[in-house]
């Protein structure tokens, strides 16, 4: 790949980790409502007008509402220039969206060295993006958006639809959501409260699809260190949820390059 190519592909994984961050702020607030919609017709109350700043098909300051021009949209740049406001309204912009296009940049910009191939390639930037923006939602909000989840697991699925080792990834997906699913039941049957969240087997569905069964065990390990390492460091005594999701998600990242470099 040559530098203008690379150069194209950069712009193209920044461009969704801008999409990625408008979803994760925009997503959280239109199933709140619709669970408010959902509600107030179970309980046979009149429908209610709520104005939401997400209804808009384009992007808007969340303060001022004011639309945002293309140049207000350049993935880091526009953040950094405008020094983390908004050139309108000067009320500070959330950081959430220059982390989160980071993270896009730094997952995704060695693939082009492994991944040849353009269709691949592109599907497992669009993969690894979906696992991304699911993870920055667990984070904030403890859900793990299903939208996210189909997206992956078809990519994982595409990426290996002429492989030999086809039947692996079904196993992987399969074996990967009945163990967290078992073990959560297990967990609710001890405990009688729920310890660990469907969303996370369906996560691990998708890894299994992406990695492969035999890579299962590698990912609990390798998220469990990190879970334990993230409680260390952030001297977390008290008893209070952490989202898994992001820790499976960055091992399964993790040991995807691993297994590409031994390859």
């Amino acid at each position: 790949m040559n530098s203008i190519h690379y150069t194209l592909y950069l712009i193209f994984i920044l461009s969704l980790g801008s999409f990625s961050g408008s979803y994760c702020y925009r997503w959280p607030k239109q199933q709140h409502l619709t669970w408010q919609k959902e509600a107030r017709l179970i309980l046979g109350l009149p429908p209610k007008h709520i104005n939401c700043c997400c209804s808009s098909n384009f992007s808007q300051c969340p303060s001022c509402q004011h639309r945002l021009s293309i140049w207000e949209l350049i993935p880091i740049v526009s953040f950094v220039l405008h020094q983390r406001r908004c050139r309108h309204c000067h009320q500070p912009i959330s950081v959430r969206y220059t982390i989160i296009e980071v993270a896009h940049l730094i997952t995704g910009a060695a693939l082009p060295f492994f991944i040849h191939e353009m269709f691949a390639l592109i599907l497992y930037s669009l993969l690894i993006s979906a696992l991304i923006t699911a993870s920055f939602v667990d984070i904030e909000h403890y859900l793990l958006p299903d939208e996210c989840l189909l997206v992956a697991i078809i990519c994982a699925f595409l990426t290996q639809l002429h492989s030999d080792q086809l039947s692996d990834h079904v196993l992987g997906a399969i074996i990967g959501f009945l163990a967290i699913y078992c073990l959560r039941s297990l967990y609710y049957w001890v405990r009688k409260q729920t310890g660990i969240g469907l969303g996370d087997a369906k996560l691990m569905a998708v890894l299994g699809a992406w990695l492969g069964i035999f890579h299962l065990p590698d990912i609990l390990v390798c998220a469990c260190i990190l879970g334990i390492l993230y409680t260390v460091i952030s001297k977390r005594h008290e008893a209070k949820l952490i989202a898994f999701g992001p820790f499976l998600t960055f091992s399964s990242i993790f040991l995807f390059y691993v297994k590409i470099l031994w390859q």
